[in-house]
């Protein structure tokens, strides 16, 4: 996939999308030889970046100095690819701090920065945490769908255990919808990029 997803802002509403590019590709010289060659709102305001390349959306995505050209209130909404971990202990992982339980996540497992996996967000579904339950289902939330499948397939390594993985937490078809924003209106486009879709065992990359 080559688009990236920035939350609106009033600059975001106000201008008409080839200044957004205009002002986009002057200042991302910082970050990549890439450039921006379409733009495009959604319903909701949000704006819709389309890079010339998946580097180069990889290569904004991890540095943001660029967003300053969309104005003030401008964020990056990364696109999230959910795994699911089984049978974690609640107490293990403190989603309210987030940066201390990434670390503690890379730092028992070595394997994963090698592979290239990067965890954006930690969190227990509700039902994890109801009725008194010691152990739950921890989601993890990925940065590409190959990743999401590194794990689902090598496994996540805690406490000397290597635990199973998968993405039965929601149903295929409502991850799939979550994508659709990014997908629709680029039909041909598809024809020329990847596209990625939840099995229920993993994401299919095309």
């Amino acid at each position: 996939m080559r688009e990236i997803l920035v939350h609106r802002s009033d600059t975001i509403e106000a201008l008409h999308p080839e200044t957004l590019i205009r002002r986009v590709n002057n200042v991302k010289k910082l970050v990549t030889l890439g450039t921006i060659i379409a733009a495009r709102r959604l319903p909701s305001g949000d704006l819709v970046l389309t890079a010339d390349s998946a580097d180069t959306r990889r290569q904004l995505e991890a540095d943001t100095i660029w967003l300053r050209a969309l104005g003030e209130g401008s964020q990056l909404n990364r696109r999230k690819f959910p795994m699911l971990v089984h049978s974690v202990q609640l107490k293990d992982f403190d989603a309210r701090q987030q940066e201390r339980a990434i670390k503690r996540i890379y730092d028992n497992d070595c394997r994963l920065k090698q592979a290239g996996v990067e965890i954006l967000r930690i969190h227990w579904p509700r039902r994890s945490l109801r009725g008194g339950r010691t152990h739950g289902a921890l989601i993890i939330d990925t940065a590409s769908p190959e990743q999401a499948n590194w794990l689902i397939e090598e496994g996540f390594l805690w406490r000397s255990k290597l635990r199973q993985c998968g993405t039965r937490l929601r149903t295929a078809a409502a991850q799939n919808a979550e994508l659709q924003p990014y997908l629709h209106g680029h039909t041909k486009e598809l024809l020329h990029t990847d596209y990625y879709m939840c099995t229920g065992r993993g994401f299919l990359v095309r």
